[in-house]
């Protein structure tokens, strides 16, 4: 079997549990790769490197695609990222769709990427919802899932690896079974929590003082989207750049301050504080928090 993980980790959540897939992988595989979408300055700017890597998924046994979940979905970068890829050759291809979300809800997300790994015709054979530190409470005082991802995940990756080593893709029945949120969450995060418009007016703006800056160029490099370029020592931001996404990784990362978000960061770290302990408009009451998903098997 080859195996192939395509995920996009603006702040080292998803990587970790990519790499984690990779190790439980790899004693079972006979090639495993690991492509990061984010900071891949050739994904976001070259259609010919795009075009070949959805060639080159086409050529493994089991595609495996990781998401941070942004407001309830599935980022959208991921969602462009899946509706281009190639349909399989006689729908061979296994597929699982994990997600890393910051504790508070997981929405939709997986099955969101059910849908479209679907009608790509692969066999989604599992998912993996995992509870993460929330990239924007990073300066915030309160501990709120602080340094996860850990380990927590390894036992749900080890379970889904023998999924994918005993089923067969035409035994994977059970459309829809990553729609495991309960109804009233399905319908508030359908009708109410647009992400892309919870990224244009809710999200916290990224603004930058040229004054405090020092010319290092973290920022450049540390954009998921590669949305920057030095000009006269100072970051700028490309004629067609994509839109920012606010994970606050230009911002944690300069030293000087001239990268912030406009933003009172009190006000956002009370809001956390009631959802962590299930209260306020956004309650942390999703249970479990990290778990594995399975289809029911046809084939005995």
């Amino acid at each position: 079997m080859k195996a192939i993980i395509v995920y996009f980790s603006p702040g080292g959540n998803t990587h970790k549990v990519a790499k984690q897939f990779a190790d439980a992988l790899n004693p079972h595989c006979g090639k495993v790769e690991r492509v990061n979408l984010a900071r891949n300055k050739s994904y976001w700017e070259s259609e010919s490197f795009r075009n070949n890597l959805y060639r080159l998924i086409n050529d493994f046994d089991l595609l495996c695609v990781g998401s941070p979940v942004y407001a309830h979905h599935l980022h959208y970068n991921v969602i462009d990222f899946l509706e281009g890829l190639l349909p399989t050759a006689g729908g061979t291809q296994l597929a699982v769709p994990f997600v890393t979300y910051g504790g508070i809800n997981s929405g939709e997300a997986l099955h969101e990427a059910e849908i479209i790994l679907r009608k790509s015709g692969r066999a989604v054979v599992a998912g993996l919802k995992v509870n993460s530190e929330h990239t924007l409470t990073k300066p915030f005082s309160i501990d709120f899932n602080r340094g996860l991802p850990d380990g927590t995940a390894i036992p749900y990756i080890d379970e889904i690896v023998n999924q994918i080593l005993s089923i067969r893709p035409e035994c994977a029945g059970s459309k829809n079974f990553l729609a495991y949120q309960r109804l009233p969450v399905r319908i508030r995060t359908r009708l109410l929590i647009g992400e892309k418009f919870w990224q244009n007016h809710m999200y916290p703006d990224r603004v930058f003082d040229s004054s405090k800056c020092d010319g290092c160029g973290i920022c450049e490099k540390i954009c998921p989207l590669q949305r920057f370029e030095m000009s006269a020592g100072k970051p700028v931001i490309k004629a067609n750049a994509r839109d920012c996404i606010h994970c606050g990784s230009c911002v944690f990362s300069c030293k000087t301050g001239a990268n912030y978000l406009n933003t009172d960061m009190t006000k956002w770290e009370r809001l956390f504080a009631k959802a962590a302990s299930g209260k306020g408009p956004l309650p942390s009451n999703e249970e479990p928090k990290t778990k594995a998903y399975f289809p029911e098997i046809r084939c005995s």
